[in-house]
């Protein structure tokens, strides 16, 4: 019975066998691109921003330079206010009316000395950057495909990977249930062989003593030079035992 049992299982999972393992073949391959990816959470709309600030670069630069030219160069905004501004204080000691222009002025000048300060900085800071704009561009174009596979963001991506990754586990244990139950069926088929030799044994000896006992009887019937033997086929593969033998 239970071999039988484990005959039925075996020939259940052989025939789903195939399209498991075309399915595990495909999961692994999803799971090896995923995992070969590195995504990171976010990393498509951080990449996506950085790609904008390094398209606009130049032209940002150009921008924040030619305002920080126009405020602080000769003929600029700076030089202008500083030279309106000595005027304002040269006539504050003349009319106090002019005390809350020269306060205005000094004020417009700080400002704009200021203004000008953070853009030098700023054109300082800007990077242009060939490489590192194409290292940019291939890696959302990797993304790109990945996408029309598994997701349209990184999220669903990763979301995709952890779910290949329970069906591969599943994919898995499929396989080692089989290999289980040919093993238990290996087992009883062993079992039942070494029985059918002890049971082949008995027989034989019960043959050889029920012809023995049949040729007595005879010779006692005066057929003394009668013999009865009984002929028995050893079957020594499993597949070819029948039910009575």
């Amino acid at each position: 019975d239970h071999a039988r049992a484990a005959e039925r299982e075996v020939g259940h999972l052989r025939e789903s066998e195939k399209d498991s393992r075309q399915k595990a073949d495909f999961v692994a391959f999803q799971l090896q691109e995923l995992r070969d990816a590195g995504l990171s959470r976010g990393e498509d709309l951080t990449l996506a921003a950085e790609k904008a600030m390094l398209q606009s670069a130049e032209s940002r630069l150009q921008l924040a330079e030619g305002t920080r030219a126009g405020l602080d160069d000769e003929g600029g905004a700076l030089p202008m206010l500083r030279g309106l501004l000595q005027k304002m204080r040269a006539g504050a000691g003349l009319d106090s009316k002019f005390e809350l222009i020269r306060a205005a002025l000094e004020r417009a000048v700080a400002e704009a000395e200021d203004a000008a300060q953070s853009l030098s900085r700023y054109v300082d800071a800007i990077d242009l950057d060939p490489a590192r704009f194409e290292q940019v561009q291939e890696r959302l174009s990797l993304l790109a495909d990945l996408r029309r596979k598994y997701g349209s963001t990184v999220e669903e991506m990763l979301e995709k990977l952890s779910h290949l990754e329970r069906e591969s586990q599943v994919l898995h244990s499929f396989e080692e249930r089989l290999t289980e139950v040919q093993a238990r069926l290996a087992t009883a088929y062993s079992e039942l062989e070494l029985l059918g030799l002890k049971l082949s044994e008995l027989r034989a000896k019960a043959a050889k003593l029920f012809a023995k006992t049949v040729t007595d009887e005879l010779s006692d019937l005066r057929m003394s030079g009668a013999h009865f033997t009984i002929a028995l086929e050893s079957r020594g593969k499993l597949n070819e035992w029948t039910a009575t033998g």
